[in-house]
């Protein structure tokens, strides 16, 4: 009976490869807002702070980031692949290997091999909207030795979607690999610093309003409301986006996906949860006096909040995404926090006279085990 049980899941293992290979391009799920999205790269130096992690003291600080935007729609044009060549290369190679050592049911190399079959729906270079709107800006944190590209593209997507600019940071020596324009490849020391996180997002904001700025070019001239600040991150980059507002005001609200840390800030917040990360009186405290909201969603953990269960659905792979997951719709899930994600900040970023976060909550609330409402609302299903 044992040799017949193991021989059928090398079987199902085996066909779920099969099926996988088949499939020669997958695409993240389609937009839901009213504009197209484009995306564009910049490589950044912040003069005024030294590289605390290489031995010669002219090193500058060195970033990353990727920029979603509305853009204009142009018919026949391609939306880029997910994570293009060779930065995808450079990063899966640290990431796999890192991901073994800690996980002993660590997703085959046949998973990560494939993720340059999946392409976004951001089209690269676009063209700016041409619009009269001036577009609130948000800014991203990934996950712990993440990305933006590796952990929340489709929401980073959905948010530019629905008219937002949209700054996602690759932190040096904390992403496994972050791969700079000439061709330095600077691998993770996993000294996961969320302090050092905060002082790169501050940065970015600090040259958005340089007149000359090294991260916007003419496209964006005149078309970003800087008075509209947000701030969004998940795990580790929750916790640098709460750093954030308590240490610049200029940050009008902020977001986090099951990151548990709250700092002393007043502005808005919102906190969405794994379901087993129970709403503290501690945290439903602090959420009631900075006037946020807080809700934990069914059938998840900690890796659900990212992306990878999302593209191991999306390639057919066999069952759940094997690491700290515990959904079979992730699809489902993403939706779920792009929703909120959307609701919130058109809420407190947009200036809606309606609470279009409620309205949402009660159409989905069924999925919802928990949802926190200020004033000290809590309801439970």
């Amino acid at each position: 009976m044992k040799i017949r049980l193991v021989t059928t899941l090398s079987c199902l293992l085996l066909l779920s490869n099969v099926i996988c290979n088949t499939q020669e391009i997958v695409k993240l799920p389609e937009l839901t807002g009213a504009y197209a999205v484009g995306i564009v790269e910049k490589y950044l130096v912040d003069e005024s702070r030294e590289e605390k992690y290489t031995t010669d003291p002219n090193d500058k600080r060195e970033i990353k980031v990727q920029i979603w935007y509305p853009a204009v729609t142009t018919a026949n044009v391609n939306t880029g692949r997910y994570w293009p060549s060779p930065d995808l290369e450079a990063y899966m190679e640290v990431y796999k290997e890192g991901l073994k050592k800690i996980y002993p049911n660590c997703p085959p190399d046949s998973f990560w091999d494939q993720y340059d079959k999946v392409y976004a729906n951001a089209i690269p270079d676009a063209s700016f909207l041409n619009s009269i709107l001036h577009f609130p800006v948000l800014i991203y944190s990934p996950g712990w030795v993440g990305t933006p590209r590796l952990c929340n593209t489709y929401l980073l997507e959905e948010l530019a979607s629905h008219g937002y600019l949209v700054i996602g940071i690759e932190h040096p020596y904390d992403a496994a690999a972050v791969t700079f324009p000439d061709g330095r490849v600077v691998i993770t020391n996993q000294d996961f610093n969320p302090t050092l996180r905060s002082q790169d997002i501050l940065f970015v904001l600090n040259e958005l309003e340089k007149t000359n700025n090294t991260i916007l070019d003419n496209r964006f001239e005149g078309k970003i409301n800087l008075s509209k600040i947000g701030v969004l991150g998940l795990s580790l980059g929750g916790k640098a986006a709460a750093i954030t507002l308590k240490t610049d005001r200029r940050f009008k609200a902020g977001l986090t996906l099951d990151s548990s840390e709250l700092y002393g800030f007043d502005q808005p917040i919102m906190h969405i949860l794994r379901q087993e990360r129970n709403i503290s009186d501690r945290m439903a405290d602090k959420v009631s006096k900075c006037g946020g909201y807080q809700c934990t969603i069914n059938d998840t953990m900690h890796w659900d909040f990212s992306e990878e269960p999302l593209i191991w659905k999306l390639l057919g792979m066999y069952g759940r995404f094997p690491i700290e997951s515990h959904t079979d719709d992730p699809i489902r899930i993403h939706r779920i926090i792009a929703d909120y994600a959307i609701a919130f900040f058109d809420l407190m970023l947009k200036t809606r006279t309606t609470n279009c976060l409620m309205d949402l909550h009660i159409t989905i609330r069924k999925l919802i085990l928990k949802f926190l409402v200020i004033p000290n609302h809590l309801v439970q299903f």
